[in-house]
C-alpha cells in the first residue's frame, strides 16, 4: 500500500487487499487534501475489500462518522481550533439526540423534515438554527470524503429556513439617548468605543479586532478585514475571519469619528500599523489590561451593563431603554433606515444583504414609509 503527496500538494492512495476467497483487489484514489483523509480512506476500503460479500457496502452510523471526524483534528481538517470545538457541542446537544444512532443511508428527507421540525420549534437566534444545518452538512461532506457515503441529503432537502426575529423599536438608541448615556461614563476608552459602534454599525468583534492598518485617514474610511474572537484572553488573542463574505467591507467615517482616531493615535504615540486600535491606555480604569492589549469584548459589556445601570439610577425619566451591546449596531442601521439612505448603501456599511436588511428592520421600514406618507400628504394639501 502506498501512500503519496502529489506535486499540487494532494494526496494519493494504492495498494491491494486480500479478499476472505484469497483474491486481492486493487484500490486507488486521488486528490485527498490532508494526509490524514487518505489514511481514513485507506483504512475503510481495506476493511470494505476484507469483509464478505453479503457486508458491502459498509454501512457508518452518524455517531461513527462524527468520531472520525473529532479524530481527524482542526489541522487534518483545514478549520480554525474554534470553530472545530463549535462542532462538539452542537453535535451533542442537537444533532446526536435525534440522528446520531442512525445509519446514513437511514437519514432521508423525511427523517431530515422531522428533525428540523423540532429545531424550529425550540427558541433561539435564527443564524444559531441555521449554523446546525449547516454543520451536519459539513458532517455529510466529510463522510463522503472518506468514501461512508456518495450522497449528503442535508443539500438535496429543502429545511424550511428559520423565521428572521426583527429587531424591536425598545431595543434602539437614539443619538440623543447615546449621548446622554456616555455623559455619565467614567472611563474613556470604553465610552469611545460605544460612540464608535453606534456610527459606524461595526459588529463589537470588529470594533475590538481594527488593527491601525486597516483606518485610512486620508480617504476616511475603514476596513474590516477580521474579528476578535469573544474567547480571546490575556494569554491567547484569537481573531478570525469575518462573519461572512459581505462582511469584508470598506466603510466611510465622519468627521467625528476620524477626530476620535487621531485623538488615540497621538495618545499612543504613532502606534504600530499591526497594533490594535482599541487598546487600553495606561491606568485607565478598574477594567485596566495591560497597555497594548486588545479590548476585552467581556470587559466592555460588564461596563456597558453598569453605566445603564447608573443612568437608570441617575435619570429615570429618560425613557432609555435598557440594551444590549450588539444593539448598537442595529440602533445605527436604524437611523440610517428612518433617514431614508439607500437600502444597498445600508447593507454594504453592515456586511447584510438588502434582504437580510429588510427583514431585521420590517418595522423601521414601516415607521419610515408612514413618515413619507404623511409628508406628502401635506405637500399635496399645501400644508407645511
Amino acid at each position: 500500500m502506498t501512500i503519496r503527496k502529489n506535486e499540487n500538494g494532494t494526496w494519493l492512495v494504492k495498494g491491494k487487499a486480500k479478499t476472505a476467497e484469497g483474491k486481492y483487489i486493487s484500490y486507488y484514489k486521488n486528490g485527498f487534501s490532508k494526509k490524514s483523509e487518505a489514511v481514513i480512506w485507506e483504512e475503510n476500503k481495506r476493511i470494505q475489500i476484507q469483509k464478505p460479500d453479503g457486508d458491502h457496502p459498509e454501512r457508518y452510523r452518524l455517531d461513527t462518522v462524527f468520531d472520525r471526524f473529532a479524530e481527524t483534528g482542526p489541522s487534518g481538517l483545514g478549520m480554525a481550533l474554534q470553530t472545530y470545538k463549535g462542532y462538539f457541542s452542537v453535535y451533542r446537544k442537537w444533532i446526536h439526540p435525534t440522528l446520531g444512532h442512525l445509519y446514513l443511508d437511514q437519514i432521508t428527507d423525511p427523517v431530515l423534515q422531522d428533525w428540523w421540525s423540532g429545531i424550529l420549534k425550540t427558541p433561539g437566534a435564527s443564524r444559531h438554527k441555521l449554523d446546525f444545518k449547516n454543520k451536519l452538512s459539513c458532517l455529510f461532506n466529510f463522510a463522503i470524503k472518506m468514501g461512508y457515503t456518495d450522497f449528503n441529503p442535508v443539500k438535496s432537502s429543502y429545511l424550511v429556513p428559520p423565521v428572521v426575529t426583527p429587531i424591536k423599536k425598545d431595543e434602539l438608541w437614539t443619538p440623543e439617548m447615546l449621548k446622554t448615556v456616555i455623559s455619565y461614563g467614567w472611563n474613556n476608552d470604553y465610552d469611545q468605543v460605544l460612540f464608535f459602534l453606534f456610527w459606524t454599525g461595526l459588529r463589537v468583534g470588529e470594533a475590538t479586532g481594527l488593527r491601525w492598518k486597516d483606518i485610512d485617514f486620508k480617504n476616511k474610511t475603514l476596513t474590516v478585514h477580521q474579528t476578535m474572537s469573544p474567547a480571546t484572553t490575556k494569554k491567547q488573542i484569537i481573531v478570525n475571519a469575518p462573519k461572512s463574505t459581505t462582511s469584508f467591507r470598506t466603510i466611510n467615517l465622519q468627521t467625528s469619528l476620524i477626530t476620535l482616531l487621531e485623538i488615540r493615535k497621538d495618545i499612543l504615540n504613532d502606534p504600530d500599523p499591526d497594533s490594535w486600535v482599541f487598546t487600553h491606555f495606561p491606568g485607565t480604569g478598574p477594567y485596566m489590561r495591560e497597555s497594548g492589549q486588545p479590548m476585552s469584548v467581556g470587559c466592555l459589556r460588564t461596563y456597558f451593563v453598569k453605566l445603564q445601570a447608573l443612568v437608570s439610577e441617575k435619570e429615570p425619566d429618560a425613557n432609555i431603554p435598557y440594551i444590549p451591546l450588539k444593539a448598537l449596531r442595529s440602533s445605527h442601521a436604524s437611523w440610517l433606515i428612518f433617514h431614508q439612505i439607500d437600502d444597498q448603501l445600508i447593507a454594504t456599511r453592515m456586511g447584510h444583504s438588502v434582504k437580510t436588511l429588510r427583514q431585521c428592520y420590517a418595522h423601521i421600514y414601516a415607521m419610515s414609509r408612514a413618515s413619507l406618507t404623511g409628508r406628502l400628504v401635506e405637500i399635496t394639501t399645501g400644508k407645511n
